[in-house]
C-alpha cells in the first residue's frame, strides 16, 4: 500500500466513534448478535481471560466492528472483528475479499488506535496483534507504524501437483494411508500420539470426535516395527486444493516425516486427479520444517505477530 492510500485511510478515522466497556459478557454478546444476523444460532462462549476492555466501533448507530483488549503484562494483545467481513465468513465459510479496503483500514485503525491508547493508559509497554489474514496484519502495521514481533507459522505449498516429485534421497518408511474409519486399536494409538505431541491428555473418543468433525478424505500414519504410531496426519480436499491438517508427531525424524508426507501426496494424486496443489501449515515446528525443506517445498505465506510500541523506552 502506498503512502497516499494510507494517508487517505487514516484521514477517515473520524468517521467512526468508539465506545469502551469492561463488561466481561460483551464480546460473547456481540458475537452472538453477529451470528443471528448471519442466520446462525448463537454459540456459548467462555469469558475472555485477562480482558481489559472491549472497544466497539459504530458508524452512526450501527456496530461495524469491535476489538477485545487482553492483558499480557507488560504488554497487551488486541483481537478484532470487522462485522461485515465476519458475516461474510460465517455465511460463506470463507472471506470474500483478501486484504483491506480503504474504508476497512480506517475502521480497523480506529479500533486499534483506541486499544493502543487504552493499553498505554494502563501502563502497558506495547500492543501486539496477529490475525488469520497476513495481508490485513501487514496493511495495519504499515498504517500504524508497527514492526514484526515474531513469526507464528508458515504456509507451505506444493503447486503443480501433477508434476511434483519428491527428491530422490527421501527414504522409505513404515507409512500407511487409509480412507476408512480408524479401528479401535488405531484410535488408541492415535490418542497416545496426540497426548505425547501436545502434552495434553487425549482419549480414543476425543480422536474419534475430532476425525468425525474434520471428515478427512485421507489419513496417513508413520509407525515403528512394533506398531507404535510416531506421526499421523489428515488431509481434506476442497475442489482443486488439498489441505494437510496438523501433523502430529513424537519421536519421528525429519526424513521419516518427509516420507510420510510424500506417501500421502502420492496417494492423493492417485485418488484425486483433479487436485492441483497441496497446502500445509507449520507452526514453529523445527522437525516438520526440516522435513518440508527436505521435500523441496516452498513457503507461500507467513503469519506474523506485530508489535506497536507504546512507550519511548520499555
Amino acid at each position: 500500500m502506498n503512502t497516499s492510500t494510507i494517508e487517505h485511510a487514516v484521514a477517515a478515522w473520524s468517521r467512526y466513534t468508539v465506545e469502551s466497556s469492561t463488561d466481561p459478557a460483551l464480546p460473547a454478546a456481540l458475537r452472538a448478535e453477529l451470528r443471528r444476523t448471519a442466520g446462525l444460532d448463537p454459540l456459548e462462549a467462555d469469558p475472555v481471560p485477562g480482558l481489559l476492555a472491549t472497544l466497539v466501533a459504530k458508524d452512526e448507530d450501527q456496530v461495524v466492528g469491535w476489538a477485545v483488549l487482553v492483558d499480557e503484562a507488560p504488554v497487551a494483545t488486541v483481537h478484532w472483528t470487522l462485522a461485515e467481513r465476519e458475516a461474510d465468513q460465517l455465511a460463506n465459510g470463507f472471506p470474500l475479499f483478501l486484504g483491506l479496503t480503504d474504508q476497512e483500514l480506517a475502521l480497523l485503525a480506529t479500533l486499534v488506535d483506541a486499544a493502543a491508547n487504552l493499553a498505554r493508559d494502563r501502563d502497558r509497554t506495547a500492543l501486539l496483534w496477529s490475525s488469520t489474514d497476513d495481508e490485513i496484519d501487514y496493511q495495519l502495521a504499515q498504517a500504524l507504524g508497527a514492526t514484526e514481533h515474531r513469526e507464528l507459522s508458515r504456509r507451505w505449498l506444493i503447486p503443480s501437483l501433477q508434476f511434483w516429485q519428491p527428491p530422490a534421497d527421501i527414504p522409505t518408511a513404515r507409512t500407511r494411508c487409509s480412507t476408512v474409519a480408524p479401528t479401535s486399536d488405531e484410535l488408541q494409538r492415535y490418542a497416545e500420539l496426540h497426548t505425547a505431541s501436545t502434552t495434553h491428555p487425549h482419549t480414543p473418543e476425543d480422536i474419534r470426535l475430532d476425525l468425525a468433525a474434520l471428515d478427512p478424505d485421507l489419513r496417513a500414519d508413520l509407525r515403528t516395527g512394533t506398531g507404535e504410531v510416531l506421526a499421523q496426519l489428515n488431509v481434506v480436499c476442497d475442489g482443486v486444493k488439498a489441505v494437510i491438517a496438523r501433523v502430529h508427531h513424537h519421536g519421528a525424524f525429519p526424513l521419516e516425516l518427509a516420507a510420510l508426507i510424500s506417501h500421502a501426496v502420492r496417494e492423493l494424486r492417485q485418488r484425486h486427479p483433479e487436485l492441483l496443489l497441496v497446502e500445509l501449515t507449520e507452526t514453529r515446528d523445527r522437525v516438520l520444517w526440516q522435513a518440508l525443506v527436505a521435500l523441496g517445498l516452498r513457503v507461500s505465506a507467513r503469519r506474523v505477530a506485530y508489535r506497536l510500541p507504546l512507550r519511548a523506552f520499555p
